[in-house]
């Protein structure tokens, strides 16, 4: 079974029209849509014919069993009763089709033991232009076009795939563009904090907390460009929110204690490390909360420590994630600090 598939990008005002009377578009990032012209199928007959139409949609091209389709949706249902509902369901879907002035014939394919859905190839779906602009990113090593593929993907993301669908198939497939998401939004963000774009970063991640207040990754890299513009009591309030949300990360904790370093803070710092070192006693943690809350008091011996002990404990998820931040500028200097980064065969920035 072959999902959505990533191609070349298009403006949509330059796309041929669906049974000649406008381009069709499916939005699948956040709640389901689909548009040609003024006409906008939003709302459903039943919550059946939706998630049977999300998944056609999804996995378009493909043959299904209608065996399948009918375990999919009523688990456990006699086959009788099973290709009843189907059949009732399937008509629903057409009928949405019809609302937007489609031939449902030229779309759905159904065969004695099988249902096809196919769309125009110039449909526009924004889930494909999302796959489309994430992949152009990584393929590209011009920094400024990488932002702008990222920047595009980020604007089509109006939410998780298909809201409201909570199929496993769904439950899936929306955890593996959210990990698409948060790596390209991670990218971007890097982007504009390493040109010194602080401002520009802000905005991106204000408009993905927009849509998810609670989107974690979102609040550190927020917190973190705080601190970049020495806003330190903006830092803290969404370093706070990012400890509370993650269950006491010990990265996050790090960075509060940073945070409240930088800010003057000094008994809160040392609060926040006792706090992470209280964690430390009952489960592994990693380093990294150690070295930011080390380097925020100023014990360079106690970060390079730490350090050292990333590097024995092979913590090699932590090391190439963390040595290239700013925050370690004041001890790149340190012989140890050098010996760690070329044993990891890593690049000083």
């Amino acid at each position: 079974m072959h999902r959505v598939q990533s191609r070349d990008f298009m403006d949509i005002d330059k796309l041929p029209s669906a049974d000649g009377i406008g381009v069709l578009e499916i939005r699948a990032l956040g709640r389901l849509q689909l548009q040609i012209e003024n006409r906008i199928i939003s709302a459903f007959p039943t919550r059946k014919a939706e998630e049977l139409l999300a998944f056609l949609l999804y996995f378009y091209g493909t043959p299904h069993k209608r065996e399948r389709l009918i375990e999919m949706l009523w688990p456990g249902v006699r086959p009788d009763v099973g290709r009843s509902r189907l059949s009732t369901t399937l008509w629903r879907v057409r009928g949405l089709l019809e609302n937007l002035g489609l031939i449902p014939n030229h779309y759905l394919e159904s065969t004695g033991d099988s249902l096809t859905l196919s769309i125009h190839p110039q449909t526009f779906f924004d889930v494909q232009a999302f796959v489309s602009r994430i992949e152009a990113a990584s393929l590209t090593a011009d920094e400024a076009e990488m932002a702008s593929h990222l920047t595009a993907a980020e604007e089509l993301w109006c939410g998780e795939l298909f809201e409201g669908i909570y199929a496993d198939w769904c439950l899936i497939e929306r955890e593996r563009l959210n990990r698409l998401r948060m790596r390209g939004l991670g990218k971007l963000v890097a982007h504009h904090f390493d040109a010194g774009q602080y401002d520009e970063a802000i905005n991106q991640i204000q408009r993905a907390l927009n849509l998810e207040p609670n989107f974690l990754i979102a609040l550190a890299y927020l917190g973190w460009n705080y601190i970049a513009k020495h806003q330190y009591e903006d830092a803290i309030r969404e370093l706070q929110k990012a400890v509370r949300l993650s269950g006491q990360s010990s990265e996050y904790l790090g960075l509060l204690s940073y945070a409240y370093s930088l800010a003057g803070k000094k008994g809160d710092a040392l609060e926040v490390l006792g706090k992470l070192k209280e964690i430390g006693g009952n489960r592994f943690v990693d380093s990294s909360g150690f070295i930011y809350a080390y380097i925020g008091l100023g014990d360079k011996e106690k970060a390079i420590e730490y350090l050292q002990k990333s590097f024995e404990t092979r913590d090699y998820l932590v090391l190439p994630v963390i040595l290239p931040d700013r925050i370690f500028d004041d001890i790149r200097s340190d012989p140890r600090f050098e010996e760690i980064v070329e044993k990891m065969n890593l690049p000083q920035p």
